[in-house]
């Protein structure tokens, strides 16, 4: 259970770090089913949202095999089980990880079932280490923002430099400042002073960042090194520090599982109460402002460090990783072309957010003309991985990396299904997607959809039906387009109706001269405050963002945008646990031939 959401930055981190560990444990992918659940008390006031959460977790609870451990990932996720773990999962081991409240993780150690890693930052440890690894550098800025956690850290923070007075520093707090402020600051500072990064999510007028983009902002313009408490921003521009890892909690956290799933009682597990952090450092942050690697500390990690001589590959290995190597770097060129582009447009954003409608445009536009350059190569990877699976360079040596190969080629076919999803959104708002109406006979589309999707309804227990009168006109449309909306359509029918559910896709005239095809499901249905959502790119209803098979939030859109070049509309009705119904609605222009006999008024 992730207190967070599975883009904040900290939570892949401590997922591989919890595989890693139940590794180190002897369990292999194939030995655990790691399943995760998201509170989202980043984004969303944990106060309204969690009884929600609570009511969906139970529902979905009632249909599952019970779980053999349980593992709580930060504090409100770890408090949240203090409070329910009997009424949710009984009396099911429960680890936690990544937790700051060390009362609250001592207490529940106390608990037979219960034991976890507690967390800690090392201020303390990274003040004296900027004086150590350059001694001319004498000033300090440290930069803070609104949240509650970040006010918490100022308080240890204000605490370590109190037994440090010779440490000259100021505190740039967002506060105070706005975004646009604390880049003027700190594009003023002289340029002998470290930075400290406390936090930078939040200004006081309520803008808010995700971490990636406050540090590009403030890497772009900071003249000194940047220390961080935490693993993230490692490799995008922070010098390091004595870090919180949340890679190592997971790790440690992940080994206490492995011997809980291997018969150790929870009992014989002690807590961790000192937080396995890590001393790290950026070897291209290290030389670009010229510190000495000799002055590190000798348990020190340092990333990006040039490989050595004594590497050695055979030459089909190396051919091979050439080959894969090439491909990857026009993904690579494509992705950086686009960043920097990006960049500039978050640029532009930060300095007048009125041109924010053209920086969406020239996105759009640029997605747009991707098309070849992310395709080609991406399918090249697929490929490669899928002559790896068939041992084509010969055997791979072992099952672990027979693993990662279908791996790649899993998470490549994925890739490639949100890159043509994303590049046909991103046509349609820049205008370059184009429609070739062709004469089209609906029952031939619905059949061919149908066919495409059985077995994907037979895994999920949904049946498909179709209710398509002989006598409909045909209808001008394009034939591609009308295919991708009602496989869209059905998809989101199969991965959201239960077992024994149906599907079903009727077609029928309105008004004598339009045509309806309609995709009705008797699935969990949506909300009403979350109808609109769900209509909107990238926004998805509750219950998808908590699925087994959690989409892009590009379905329902992307279906609309694509009615309305042909000058028709979507409409949506919905009914939680009773279905939902969606409507393509194809304006009278559309139908080449009236029906003999007109059916009712829609």
């Amino acid at each position: 259970m992730s207190s967070y959401h599975p883009a904040f930055p900290t939570f892949f981190s401590q997922i591989e770090g919890i595989r890693s560990g139940l590794e180190e444990a002897g369990l292999d992918d194939g030995d655990f089913v790691l399943d995760v659940e998201f509170m989202d008390t980043k984004r969303f006031d944990p106060s309204s949202a969690v009884e929600r959460f609570n009511d969906t977790l139970s529902a979905k609870l009632e249909h599952l095999p019970p779980y053999d451990v349980v593992i709580a990932a930060d504090d409100n996720a770890t408090r949240h089980l203090a409070e329910n773990r009997e009424r949710l999962f009984g009396e099911i081991p429960l680890v936690f990880l990544g937790v700051n409240d060390r009362a609250l993780g001592r207490a529940l150690a106390e608990v037979p079932a219960i034991t976890g890693v507690l967390e800690a930052v090392s201020i303390g440890g990274t003040l004296d280490l900027m004086g150590h690894l350059d001694p001319d550098r004498t000033t300090l800025t440290v930069i803070c923002d609104t949240t509650p956690s970040c006010r918490g850290d100022m308080n240890l923070f204000h605490e370590e430099v109190a037994e440090r007075p010779w440490i000259d520093y100021r505190v740039l707090s967002l506060m105070d400042l706005t975004y646009g402020e604390l880049l003027t600051e700190l594009e003023r500072a002289p340029q002998d002073e470290n930075i400290l990064l406390v936090s930078a999510l939040r200004d006081h007028t309520g803008t808010a960042l995700e971490f990636d983009d406050s540090l590009d902002a403030i890497h772009s313009v900071a003249g000194g090194p940047i220390f961080h408490l935490w693993e993230h921003g490692l490799g995008d521009g922070v010098l390091g520090g004595v870090i919180v890892s949340h890679g190592e909690q997971g790790r440690t956290a992940g080994r206490m599982v492995g011997q809980i799933l291997t018969g150790i009682s929870p009992v014989e597990i002690q807590l961790v109460g000192e937080s396995p952090n890590l001393t790290v450092f950026d070897h291209n942050e290290l030389a670009r402002f010229g510190i000495d690697p000799q002055r590190l500390p000798e348990t020190a990690i340092v990333l990006n460090q040039p490989v050595g001589e004594d590497f050695i590959v055979t030459r089909e290995q190396l051919r091979l990783l050439l080959v894969i190597a090439v491909s990857l770097l026009v993904v690579v060129v494509a992705i950086v072309i686009y960043t920097v582009r990006l960049r500039s447009m978050r640029q532009q954003l930060l300095a007048a957010n009125r041109q924010a409608v053209e920086a969406n445009r020239a996105k759009s536009e640029f997605l747009a003309t991707m098309s070849h350059e992310l395709r080609t190569p991406l399918n090249a990877v697929i490929g490669f991985s899928q002559m790896m699976e068939q041992r084509v360079f010969g055997p791979l040596g072992s099952a672990r990396y027979e693993g990662y190969v279908r791996d790649i080629g899993t998470s490549g076919q994925h890739l490639l299904s949100l890159i043509n999803d994303l590049l046909d959104m991103s046509k349609i708002e820049s205008g370059r997607r184009e429609l070739s109406p062709e004469e089209t006979d609906i029952a031939d589309v619905v059949t061919a959809v149908i066919h495409l999707l059985q077995q994907s309804a037979a895994t999920h227990g949904v049946t498909l039906t179709s209710t398509v009168p002989a006598d409909l006109p045909i209808l001008l449309c394009d034939r591609r387009a009308l295919h991708q909306m009602l496989s869209n359509l059905l998809s989101n029918a199969i991965k959201f109706t239960p077992s024994g559910g149906r599907a079903t896709v009727t077609a029928r005239m309105y008004a004598g001269t339009g045509l309806i095809i309609d995709v009705i499901d008797t699935g969990v249905g949506i909300a009403p405050e979350e109808q609109q959502k769900v209509l909107e790119p990238f926004r998805q209803a509750a219950f998808t963002r908590q699925s087994a098979e959690p989409g892009t939030g590009l379905g329902l859109p992307l279906v609309k945008a694509l009615i309305e070049l042909h000058r028709g509309r979507l409409k949506l009705s919905s009914q939680q646990g009773a279905g939902t119904t969606v409507s393509l609605i194809f304006p009278p222009e559309a139908v080449m031939h009236p029906l003999r006999a007109a059916a009712p008024a829609a």
